[in-house]
Parts: structure tokens; C-alpha cells; sequence
């Protein structure tokens, strides 16, 4: 009679011999298909009589909705020019110290004195630099294009808490919606909207909407049942307990999501300017264009200021309300000295509305209302100074614009040409090596063609034909997540392989995606190099994380595009800086992730192993990183997400592949065109995703059950 662990063992053995033998049949299989490519038929293309067309039918589809809903586009493409205009025109008006005090003002009272001091350094380097008008279009785009998003995306958020249902229908949604590259949502909004701030906001909604239904619904769902319960146990309807009970106990979460409804509008901006959007996008693009690194590097700078000040901003209003901090701030003697006065000013503001109140009502409501305006004292107050400022302006004194410029721009063009003479050959050498000994062999690999360098050309191995990367994946996709991720592989490959060539677009679908699989393999390879050091060396020494970690949070503030700026300050325009470029973005997760799981390992488990005389790099090598591999594999997944998008954005600098047919479409607009590379983006960012989290949640359980 077998007793419950060798009934166990039993199983573990039987599955560990089922996947061997899967794997010596994938093997084989493989093996057999490359010996039949090479001797018998050449699969190195797709057969193009088998091609499916599907992306030639979009736009035929796009046309007819165009043509049946062409007036409520009109409609909403002159209401939101309309608000863009005048909101930017209202910016435009209000005199510079104004803002600039006003930003202090807002800083202090939502995120501190060192946030205010920040944003006051963060304004003044665009008035200084020349950019002032073209930091206030971006402004008024990003502001109206929040809050479209937000009205939108809240009532969906809420609509997903309530309904299971639709939360699941919504699901994939919003998957695709996120993983979509930004650019391909710019070729039907130009469809639709035509160029300008309509489209921006079009296409920056669809990209950015996703974070705000998410953390809606997630923050409504995390209410306890208690205090709902609570709620409608004293007579609460079901409206009430939501606008009253789960909206206030979720705004935490919702505001969240309006952080990252922020980050992503702004992420979007240099894109934005290829369909017209002005701004500090536009000097940056302009810039790059033109290989003027100086005014890409202003504007970019630019750009990066407005990412930290909101995101501190939006920060600080989920934490904490505006009298708590400054209760924070009493060390700063002017502050506490503004905010004394503010109370003085708070109490004449109450007793004058409290006397026009009683005036008509014959009401004395002064014990209502001064609680009220002493609890919102500084608010008021600098309402108060904004206003007196703005009174001396047009009254006065005029302030005009910016009073001083300091540009650096021939500085920085003039730096540049220095570093391309003095380390030409250094530059050179690494862009040889990455591109002849890394991108071209994965690529000629994945293509059908001979993937050796020039000095073994002579080998014969010829690359791997279609089939063999069909089943291969499809097999790989299956044994680290299942039937289901590995059915979808093969489905996903086989749909952009019989695509073949669009009759508009002219180009091999096929072959495009290899391209870019082929650099995502490379930037991801190069990034988890870096990345699994230096996230070793951080859980091992606390000085060392103490000092990478402000580095990885600027890195990860940073937007995406301005890491093209210093790469092409060194590498020029090319294949290479794009690749590097997307190195350097995506190293953070990684770093941090293994750092996290490092440091989660059980101390005793360590000790353990240490009283069995192992020594530190054994412990780091047969015990951490085998327990932390999990959290290490989703630092992984995290670093190919953003490979994926950065590989896309690299189109800008001469990056080849899905990310190079959507700016040609958009050039075309050419919307099957666009979608199509787009899908194909996101159909390996799902791919890898559901691998990657498959691996790690069996590789989990695994652990479990060992402990």
C-alpha cells in the first residue's frame, strides 16, 4: 500500500518525465522541420497565396464610420479646439509672477516646501530658456486632456465595481488598450479629428484611460463589506452609500489613478506634436529632427520639470490635505509667518460673508462659517494674494513677460560635436559590436537567414524557418503557462504570418515583427545584464541601494522619449542609440525587483545554509537567487514591457521594425496600416506577459511547497 509521499513522488516523477519527453519532442520536431527546410522545401516565407489581407479591410471600415458619423466628430473636434483655445489663451493672459507664485502657493500647501522651491526652479528654467509660451500650450493640452479622461474614465471605474460582468468585459479591453503603442492611436485620430489639440486629446484618452478605470474600480472594491453594511443598515440607498461611503473611502486609489492618467498625457507630448500639438513636445521633436541637441535637451528638460512637479503634486493630495502640511512646515520662519496672517485674513474673509449672509437672510452664521474658513485658511489667502498680484499687474505696474533668458543651446550643440570628435572611435566600436555581433544574428536567426557574424559565415546553419518559430514558441508558451497561453501563441503567429504583404502598406507583416522581436531579445538580453548586478549588489549593501535608489526614481519619473536625447548626443541618429536607449529605460524594474527579492529571503533559511558551511556565494548563488526568482522574473517581465514601448518610441532616432511602419502610416494615414503594427505589438507584450507570469507563479507554488 502506498503511503501519501510516495504517492507524491510518484506524481513528481511521472510530471517531470511527461515534460522531459515534451521537451526531446519539441526538440526532435524542431530538428526534423529544419532538416525538411533545408533539403526539401525552403520555409523561410510565409506561402503568399495563403495570405489573409486583414489589415486592407480597416480601412475601408474607418471610412464608412467617418462618413455616417461625421458631424458628432465635427461636433467634438470643435468643442475640444474651442476649450484648448481659450483655456490656453487664459494662461497666455495671466501675468507670469502670477503663475509662478501661484505654483509656489499650490506646492506648499499639497507637497511641501522643497516640492514649491522645486516648482519655482522648475518654471523659471522655461521662462529663462525661451520656452514660457510653449510650457503653457502644453499646460492647457494636458489639463483639458485630464480632465476628459477623468469624467470619463470615473463613471466606467465605478460602473466595473458594481458589475462583475462587465468588469470582465471590459478586461481584455483595457489590456489591449494599454499595451497599444501611443503612436498607433495617432493615425485614426487624425482620421477623425484632423490635426491639432482635438486629435491629441482623442488619442491620449484611449492610451491613457485604462489606469483610471482601473484603480477606480479597484479602490471601490477595497471598501470592506463591513462599513457598506454599516451604511445601509441607517437607511442608505444604494447612491448614497456609493457617493457618500465608497467614493471618500476610494479617493486614495482614484487619485492614484489620476497620477498616472497625468504621467501618461505627458508622456504622450512629443509624439503628439507629429499631429500637430504644439508645445514644449514640438521643440523636442524639432530638435531631434534636426540634430540640434541643444533645443531637444531645453525642451526636454522642460517637459521632465512638469512630470516631477505633478507627480509630487498629485502625490501629495493623496497623502495628506493642505493644513497638515503646513503644520509639517513651521521651520521655515516666513511660512509660519504667511501663515499666521493667513489665519488674521481667514477670519476677516468669514465675518464678511457671514454679515452678507445676514444681511439677506437675517441669519447669523458665524459660528458656521469661520470653522470653515480657518480650516482653509492658507487656501484663501493665497487666493487673496493672487488676486492683489494680479490687480498690480493691470492696474499698476505691468509685469510683462519673462524678464531674463539664459539659453545653453550652442552649448550643448557645440558639447555634442566635441563628444562625436573625442570619443568617435569609442562610439563607433560599441555600435559596431552591438549591431554585428547582437542585433544582426538574432535577426537573420528569427528571418531564415544565416545568423553568423562575417568571420563564420562559412557555417551552415541557415536560421530558423517560420515553422520552427511557430512551434517552438507555441511549445515554450505552453509548458511555462499553460494550454491556453501556448494555443494563443501559435493562433497570434499564425495570424501576422498570413497576413503577407498589405496592398497599401507594402510591407511583410512577418518579417516586420521579426525585426522587432529580434531587438526586443537584444534590449531585454543587455538590460537584465546590467540590471541583475547591480540588483544583487543593492540587497547585498545598504549604502549601495541607498545611493542607486534616488537614481532609479529619476529614472523612472523620467519620460520616456528624453532618454533619446543624451543616447543621440553620443551615438547619432541610428539602429543603435534607439537600442540603447531602450536599455537604459528599462533597467529600473529589473534592478528593483531583485533587489526586493534578494532581500525577502528568510534570514533563517540563510542562516541555516551558512551553519552548514556554505559560504556567501554559495548562499547567493544555491539559495537566494533560486528563492528570489520569482520576484527576479517579474522584474524581468516589467523590463520587457518597457523595452516593448521603448522600441517603439525609438522609430524617432531610425529604429527599424513595427514601431518604423507606424510612423509611415501615420505619414500615409494609413489606419489598417497602423493598427496592424500596433497589434502586433501588443500581442507580444501579452505574449511574454503570460509566459513570464505563468513561470513565476508555478515556480511559486513550487517554493511553497518546499517550505
Amino acid at each position: 500500500m502506498l503511503t501519501v509521499p510516495s504517492v507524491n513522488n510518484s506524481v513528481n516523477n511521472y510530471v517531470q518525465r511527461h515534460r522531459n519527453l515534451s521537451l526531446l519532442f519539441l526538440v526532435a520536431f524542431a530538428v526534423l522541420l529544419l532538416i525538411v527546410s533545408n533539403q526539401v522545401k525552403d520555409f523561410s516565407d510565409f506561402p503568399s497565396s495563403r495570405s489573409i489581407p486583414f489589415l486592407d479591410w480597416i480601412d475601408p471600415a474607418f471610412n464608412w464610420i467617418k462618413d455616417v458619423f461625421d458631424f458628432l466628430f465635427d461636433a467634438v473636434k470643435a468643442s475640444l479646439n474651442f476649450v484648448i483655445d481659450k483655456f490656453e489663451a487664459f494662461l497666455l493672459w495671466l501675468p507670469w509672477l502670477v503663475l509662478v507664485v501661484g505654483t509656489f502657493l499650490l506646492s506648499v500647501g499639497l507637497a511641501g516646501m522643497r516640492v514649491a522651491i522645486f516648482s519655482v526652479v522648475g518654471f523659471s528654467f522655461m521662462g529663462l530658456v525661451g520656452m514660457w509660451d510653449q510650457t503653457l500650450s502644453t499646460l492647457a493640452l494636458m489639463a483639458v486632456t485630464v480632465a476628459v479622461i477623468v469624467v470619463v474614465a470615473i463613471p466606467i471605474g465605478i460602473l466595473a465595481s458594481r458589475s462583475d460582468a462587465f468588469e470582465a468585459a471590459i478586461r481584455p479591453l483595457l489590456d489591449t488598450m494599454q499595451t497599444m503603442p501611443f503612436f498607433a492611436y495617432l493615425i485614426p485620430a487624425v482620421f477623425l479629428f484632423g490635426l491639432g489639440g482635438a486629435a491629441t486629446v482623442a488619442a491620449t484618452m484611449v492610451y491613457a484611460l485604462p489606469p483610471g478605470i482601473r484603480l477606480t474600480n479597484l479602490g471601490i472594491r477595497q471598501v470592506s463589506r463591513e462599513t457598506i453594511e454599516v451604511a445601509r443598515s441607517f437607511g442608505s440607498t444604494s447612491l448614497q452609500t456609493l457617493m457618500k461611503v465608497q467614493l471618500p473611502l476610494a479617493l486614495p486609489s482614484i487619485m492614484m489613478g489620476i497620477n498616472q492618467v497625468i504621467m501618461m498625457a505627458l508622456s504622450s507630448v512629443v509624439l503628439a506634436s507629429l499631429i500637430g500639438a504644439g508645445g514644449l513636445g514640438q521643440e523636442v521633436r524639432r530638435g531631434l529632427a534636426r540634430f540640434e541637441m541643444g533645443q531637444a535637451l531645453e525642451g526636454g528638460l522642460g517637459i521632465l520639470f512638469l512630470a516631477i512637479i505633478f507627480d509630487r503634486l498629485s502625490q501629495g493630495l493623496i497623502k495628506k490635505d493642505s493644513h497638515s502640511v503646513i503644520q509639517q512646515e513651521r521651520r521655515f520662519i516666513l511660512l509660519e509667518i504667511y501663515n499666521s496672517v493667513s489665519q488674521t485674513i481667514a477670519d476677516g474673509l468669514a465675518m464678511g460673508l457671514a454679515f452678507i449672509i445676514k444681511v439677506i437672510n437675517k441669519r447669523d452664521t458665524t459660528a458656521t462659517v469661520q470653522p470653515f474658513f480657518r480650516r482653509h485658511a492658507f487656501f484663501f489667502t493665497s487666493i487673496v494674494v493672487l488676486l492683489i498680484l494680479l490687480g498690480i499687474h493691470l492696474y499698476i505696474k505691468d509685469f510683462g513677460e519673462f524678464p531674463w533668458h539664459l539659453s545653453f543651446k550652442e552649448h550643448v550643440n557645440g558639447f555634442v560635436l566635441w563628444v562625436s570628435r573625442t570619443f568617435g572611435g569609442i562610439t563607433d566600436f560599441l555600435s559596431y559590436t552591438i549591431r554585428d555581433y547582437l542585433l544582426d544574428p538574432v535577426d537573420n536567426l528569427l528571418q531564415g537567414i544565416s545568423p553568423w557574424p562575417p568571420f563564420l559565415d562559412f557555417l551552415p546553419w541557415p536560421g530558423l524557418p517560420w515553422p520552427v518559430i511557430v512551434v517552438v514558441v507555441g511549445a515554450l508558451a505552453r509548458l511555462m503557462a499553460g494550454w491556453r497561453v501556448g494555443l494563443f501563441a501559435v493562433l497570434g503567429l499564425l495570424f501576422m504570418g498570413f497576413q503577407g504583404e498589405a496592398a497599401k502598406a507594402g510591407f511583410n507583416m512577418w518579417e516586420v515583427t521579426m525585426t522587432t522581436l529580434a531587438q526586443v531579445i537584444v534590449a531585454t538580453f543587455l538590460a537584465v545584464l546590467i540590471a541583475i548586478p547591480l540588483g544583487t549588489l543593492a540587497a547585498l549593501s545598504d549604502f549601495f541601494e541607498r545611493i542607486i535608489r534616488p537614481v532609479l526614481d529619476a529614472m523612472q519619473t523620467i519620460p520616456i522619449f528624453i532618454y533619446l536625447i543624451p543616447v543621440v548626443m553620443l551615438f547619432g541618429v541610428g539602429l543603435v542609440s534607439g537600442i540603447i536607449a531602450t536599455v537604459v529605460y528599462s533597467i529600473p524594474p529589473a534592478v528593483r525587483l531583485t533587489n526586493l527579492g534578494i532581500r525577502e529571503v528568510s534570514p533563517e533559511v540563510i542562516e541555516a545554509a551558512r551553519s552548514m558551511g556554505s559560504t556567501p556565494l554559495q548562499v547567493l548563488y544555491k539559495i537566494q537567487f533560486p528563492l528570489a526568482m520569482p520576484s527576479i522574473m517579474m522584474g524581468i517581465n516589467q523590463t520587457i514591457m518597457m523595452v516593448l514601448a521603448m522600441v517603439i518610441i525609438a522609430a524617432l532616432v531610425g529604429v527599424t521594425g513595427l514601431g518604423e511602419e507606424i510612423l509611415f502610416a501615420k505619414t500615409r494615414v494609413e489606419i489598417g496600416t497602423g493598427l496592424g503594427a500596433g497589434l502586433g505589438i501588443v500581442f507580444m507584450a501579452m505574449l511574454m506577459d503570460r509566459m513570464i507570469q505563468g513561470w513565476a507563479q508555478k515556480r511559486e507554488t513550487a517554493l511553497k511547497l518546499i517550505q
